[in-house]
């Protein structure tokens, strides 16, 4: 499949894979997870982070937007991209419309321009699921989802991907685990999750060649860094990097 020729693919299967657990590294606020990211960003760009709730029911995109605030801070051009079924929950935190947006983008009835906006009160770009993008995926042959992530690459030195655990799953699988890094939230509200991943993988994956951090972000915490971006201005339409 066609892959952005910087990075390698990482190997990934199905846990269990191996005797020996893959190490995740825990990370105590999302400043460490920042600095951690930007001391792996290769000069060239596109370090493809994907963020991701260690189980059902748990919220991962305040995380997500606390480390692409912190990287564009850091002068590095940053993207969000909301990888989930449904309404955009994201989008709607932000004051934006949800549509046109990924799914219209991988379907072919959009350009990036249609697409990408500026998260409200910040420099840093955002792309919302759109409109039925777990139909829109399915209907689409992996290639395309890869091409759509590709040309991101090219264009930002992040690509911070975040969504629900299950969806997330499938594209990670989809894509082969095509990913520089992934991060693992949990909630320290509910350290008793019926369904929960299984220690020393990745949303189920025992993998390879992927940086892998886990952060506890408590919801009461989460929700109020939520609360501070809502409050911000609207956003608006964004101009890619040069």
């Amino acid at each position: 499949m066609p892959h952005a020729a910087h990075r390698e693919e990482p190997a990934f299967a199905p846990a269990p894979l191996a005797d020996a657990l893959p190490v995740i590294e825990t990370v105590a606020t999302p400043d460490d997870l920042v600095t951690l990211i930007l001391d792996r960003t290769p000069e060239r760009g596109g370090y493809r982070t994907l963020v991701a709730p260690q189980s059902q029911g748990i919220d991962a995109g305040p995380t997500a937007i606390l480390l692409a605030q912190g990287l564009v801070a850091a002068t590095q051009p940053s993207l969000l991209v909301e990888w989930a079924p449904g309404t955009s929950q994201l989008a709607a935190s932000f004051g934006l419309a949800s549509s046109p947006g990924l799914a219209e983008l991988i379907a072919g009835d959009a350009t990036f321009e249609d697409v990408i906006t500026t998260i409200p009160g910040t420099q840093c770009h955002f792309l919302s699921a759109g409109d039925g993008l777990e139909t829109v995926a399915a209907a689409r042959d992996p290639d395309q989802v890869n091409l759509v992530l590709d040309a991101l690459d090219e264009a930002y030195a992040h690509i911070i991907v975040t969504g629900e655990h299950d969806f997330v799953r499938t594209l990670f699988e989809t894509i082969e685990g095509r990913f520089d890094a992934g991060i693992v939230v949990t909630d320290p509200d509910q350290p008793h999750a019926t369904l929960r991943d299984p220690d020393g993988t990745f949303l189920g994956f025992e993998v390879a060649d992927i940086h892998l951090l886990k952060i506890a972000q408590s919801s009461a915490a989460m929700a109020a860094a939520g609360l501070r971006i809502k409050e911000q201005a609207p956003g608006r339409r964004a101009k890619q990097p040069a």
